[in-house]
């Protein structure tokens, strides 16, 4: 099973649930491969950090984190 996620709401403790309940993997949206590119876009200033930090928070590898992305006008550059 897979679940998409922006990984904002994901701390310790969520990542040992989403651990703990069986999912194969977890799709983290990124806007952007530059870090004030990827905030700017989400509207969240330190989100960009916050999907990096989810692989080493997971409790388990049994959870694989992939990264995602949609290709915009304004973050093309930054994927190419």
């Amino acid at each position: 099973m897979t679940m998409a996620t922006n990984a904002f709401l994901i701390d310790r403790e969520m990542a040992k649930k989403v651990s703990d309940s069986g999912l194969g993997t977890i799709v983290i949206s990124l806007n952007s491969l530059d870090e004030q590119a990827h905030d700017d876009l989400k509207g969240i200033k330190g989100s960009y950090l916050k999907r990096g930090m989810l692989s080493l928070i997971l409790p388990s590898r049994l959870v694989i984190p992939e990264y995602a992305s949609v290709l915009l006008y304004v973050n093309k550059h930054y994927l190419a």
